[in-house]
């Protein structure tokens, strides 16, 4: 019996084998204790990035996609349209940073839908303007 253990630990045609086994336990064990401390960071900046998108007007340039003509085709026909009643136009910019902002976004689909109902036909006027910003902020906050 102690001649096939002296042979076993003197036998050395194993030991390479033993050697890749190891250094893939080591590798393998190294891999997934990464995957568990970044995973955990990745999903933080996907969050964060969403909710940075999720604040901007992503879409404004695609036309219909965000409201009637885009933020840009709103201030074109405002502009277009205060300038034929003799009066200032509207400034988005302005109107989302006051009256937008006091809006609860329950309040902001309800304004919304009233002033849809009483939607005139003809030319543009300040309340399609106004409907207009609403259609876009309801994108801008998600609510479409």
């Amino acid at each position: 019996m102690l001649t096939l253990i002296d042979r076993f630990i003197s036998e050395e045609s194993g030991a390479v084998s033993l050697d890749w086994i190891v250094l893939t336990a080591v590798i393998a064990g190294t891999a997934l204790s990464v995957v568990g401390t970044v995973s955990g960071g990745i999903d933080d900046v996907a969050l964060e990035t969403s909710d940075q998108l999720r604040e901007q007007v992503v879409r404004q340039s695609f036309g219909s996609d965000l409201c009637a003509g885009g933020l840009d085709g709103v201030r074109m026909r405002e502009a277009e349209s205060a300038a034929a009643r003799g009066d200032e136009p509207i400034d988005p910019d302005t109107w989302f940073a006051t009256y937008s902002a006091s809006l609860s976004d329950a309040d902001l689909l309800r304004d919304y839908a009233r002033m849809a109902d009483g939607r005139p036909g003809g030319t543009w006027s300040r309340n399609d303007t106004i409907r207009g910003l609403m259609a876009c902020d309801i994108v801008l906050r998600g609510l479409d």
